[in-house]
């Protein structure tokens, strides 16, 4: 898989850090990017690089709690009818999740069953998440993090991302 870390910073700003590598049970896909920037907002993911294309095609910033869960909704939808996901225990599952900052400073994530999440500080989600949660807990530095997770995780690899957002100006 992968690993995207984000952190709310005490500014008002977000900083977003990702592995550069996706992983599959079956295939590597090398060098990839992780992390964009559209309409002003910050967005990571993990689970396939046909998440990315997604968010490039979302026509509108993702720019507070009602248009991420109408992302997510679209995204959910649009992998269950591609089948990019399966059943586990009655529930739908897609491999994959977002992190996103917002212009506002918020940290939100979307998992693999669509639902979407407000994150106070801190985040990471991939499969270096465990990782990477306890370098956050210890340091609050995502290139750190990010780092841990290559170290520490066979699915993260490749050169480290960092994307960030300024506090709005007032």
């Amino acid at each position: 898989m992968s690993v995207v870390v984000g952190y709310r910073s005490g500014d008002g700003g977000v900083c977003l850090a990702s592995d550069g590598a996706i992983t599959g049970s079956t295939r590597t896909y090398g060098e990839v990017k992780l992390l964009a920037r559209e309409h002003g907002d910050i967005v990571g993911w993990t689970g396939s690089p046909l998440w990315g294309a997604v968010v490039r095609r979302w026509p509108e910033p993702l720019a507070d709690r009602d248009t991420i869960e109408a992302f997510a909704w679209h995204w959910f939808d649009w992998a269950r009818e591609k089948q990019h996901g399966d059943m586990h225990q009655l529930t739908y599952l897609i491999d994959g999740s977002f992190l996103i900052g917002t212009p506002a400073g918020e940290l939100f994530e979307i998992s693999g069953d669509g639902s979407v999440c407000h994150h106070d500080s801190y985040m990471a989600i991939g499969s270096g998440e465990s990782v990477a949660m306890g370098t956050m807990f210890a340091t609050r530095d995502v290139r750190l993090a990010v780092n841990a997770a290559i170290h520490h995780d066979p699915g993260c690899g490749g050169e480290v991302n960092e994307v960030s957002i300024s506090p709005p100006v007032e």
